[in-house]
């Protein structure tokens, strides 16, 4: 095809280039070097397509090595006994300083799932910390409400450590308005006492005055 005389208008000359190049594209020649390419093209993609699909297999060896090694159970094993045997002991005769159908004793509590920081306290991290890991021996609850919290004292109780730790046990219940009652470890106890503390505390609770 004779080629055209070139103008100086650059966008002319942009749009005879273009007519150009199209009409090499429609002849039997721009059609073949069309199919060349198409067909280079496809025979790669083939190529690669082969290369995914059919990969050889690892020798076992090497499978072996590659394959994830099994996972490891988390190291935790039930502990013997959930309570101490001294307060295993103070347990039963606890039961039966509690005779009214409403009462529950728990064990073992967290301290915080018995006491909360109010709410928009200065420093209310520091205050949770500092009775997240501490629990209670037992808790008197009347219904779902702590309304007492009995502590079975050891010898362990007699470091200066521990008598620290029972000091501000004993100021956090004080200043939710929860009453304690610290009772020594020993072979036997005063039930009278503890039925009494117990029962003061409900009445408390109620509103009321227990009767003497």
């Amino acid at each position: 095809m004779p080629r055209r005389r070139r103008h100086h208008d650059p966008l002319v000359e942009f749009f005879e280039l273009l007519l150009e190049l199209l009409s090499e594209l429609l002849s039997g020649e721009g059609k073949k070097q069309y199919s060349r390419r198409k067909r280079r093209h496809s025979g790669r993609k083939s190529y690669y397509a082969q290369c995914i699909t059919e990969e050889e297999p690892l020798p076992p060896e090497v499978r072996e090595s590659a394959a994830p090694a099994p996972e490891v159970p988390p190291p935790y094993a039930v502990v013997p006994a959930f309570m101490t045997p001294a307060e295993a002991d103070f347990d039963l005769v606890l039961c039966r300083c509690v005779d009214d159908p409403l009462l529950r004793v728990h064990r073992k509590v967290r301290m915080a799932d018995v006491l909360r920081v109010v709410p928009g306290s200065a420093r209310w991290q520091y205050w949770f910390n500092r009775i997240s890991a501490k629990h209670a021996d037992f808790v008197v609850c009347l219904g779902q409400r702590p309304i007492a919290i009995i502590e079975l004292d050891d010898s362990s109780h007699n470091s200066p450590k521990r008598r620290a730790r029972d000091e501000f046990v004993d100021k956090a219940y004080a200043a939710a308005s929860l009453p304690i009652l610290h009772v020594r470890a020993a072979r036997s106890y005063d039930t009278q006492e503890i039925s009494a503390f117990i029962e003061e505390a409900a009445y408390s609770h109620a509103g009321s005055e227990r009767p003497r």
